[in-house]
């Protein structure tokens, strides 16, 4: 606490091992409870404490909310070392998204089992589809500057494998250069059965200097909007309202659009300004209609009391009328 306490920085480098053909008995880090109380202590002595974590997988980290920052690197190989100089000291910007999703507690993760048999009765219920919570959600990671994203358009596909294709415009309205990671979740309409949001594409930008953007275009294919149908043995196009989600990662959703695949429901919007125009026209209708029979009345009314004034002993006096005409 000490040493942390004099420094500019405090960097600590931990991580967890893993072996073949078994779960892990858990998923803190080597240490355990120990080490977290290290974390925290030396958090406590330099406010700006950095962690670098070199994990096989998703791990917990009860310290997070109490350190400047966390770096995860899985398993680098032989340049781990130069990968997190580079990193640290900002020679190169941090361009990774995590491939999983980092859970809150022990809790949020499927419990490691020691059996050599593990059911999956999860189904597609995992990781950011599921309601586990996510310390870090699936896809997230961030760099030393921020990127906006344009409204997506539908825009025609230009090859023959591509059924829809999404269009946006990122832009870095950062300080830094950097790339980024657009990724493309899809919602399946209700009737398909899919889990509310899945990834079908992703992809990287150019390193992008402050103020500068580019045009990303994610395409997706007829098996993007198909889904397995255990019962028919095979894929089945799903057809109907699919909803695009452009996001930084599964938690950070920055646009969305629909689209229309087949025969779609009119929106609740424009069916009720369907009902309220059939409902103004028939108003009109009765409105001429009744319109029409008071002035009727009024003239079969009006034309009785002429008749009345001509007649003279019940008989029309058509020297009278002729007078009048002329």
């Amino acid at each position: 606490e000490t040493a942390a306490s004099k420094a500019d920085v405090a960097i600590i480098v931990v991580g967890t091992t893993s072996g073949e053909s078994e779960d892990g008995a858990s998923l803190s880090l080597d240490g355990g409870a120990d080490l977290d109380v290290l974390i925290d202590s030396v958090s406590k002595a330099n406010k700006n404490t950095i962690v670098l974590v070199q994990a096989p997988g998703a791990v917990t980290m009860p310290w997070r909310t109490s350190v400047r920052g966390i770096m995860i690197l899985f398993l680098g190989g032989q340049e781990t070392g130069n990968a997190w100089a580079d990193v640290v000291f900002g020679f190169v910007p941090p361009e990774g998204r995590l491939p999983i999703m980092l859970p809150e507690t022990e809790w949020d993760a499927i419990p490691p089992n020691s059996e050599m048999s593990v059911p999956y009765i999860e189904g597609l219920q995992t990781s950011y589809r599921s309601d586990f919570q996510a310390a870090y959600p699936f896809g997230h990671g961030l760099t030393y500057t921020k990127f906006e994203y344009a409204a997506p358009v539908n825009d025609t596909c230009a090859d023959l494998t591509c059924h829809t294709r999404i269009v946006t415009t990122v832009t870095n309205v950062g300080t830094r250069s950097a790339t980024d990671i657009v990724q493309l979740y899809l919602g399946f309409p209700r009737a398909a059965g899919q889990p509310k949001m899945i990834l079908k594409g992703f992809k990287k930008t150019g390193a992008l200097a402050p103020g500068a953007s580019e045009v990303v275009i994610l395409n997706l294919t007829e098996r993007d909007l198909s889904y397995y149908d255990p019962d028919r043995g095979g894929f089945v196009k799903a057809t109907g309202s699919f909803t695009a989600m452009l996001g930084a990662s599964s938690a950070d959703i920055r646009q969305t659009m629909t689209f229309c695949v087949g025969i779609c429901d009119k929106p609740a919007e424009a069916s009720s300004a369907i009902l309220v125009g059939s409902l103004i026209a028939a108003a009109v209708i009765v409105v001429g209609i009744v319109g029409g029979l008071v002035w009727r009345l009024i003239h079969r009314r009006n034309g009785g009391e002429s008749d009345g004034d001509s007649r003279s002993d019940g008989k029309y006096e058509q020297g009278s009328s002729e007078s009048d005409a002329s």
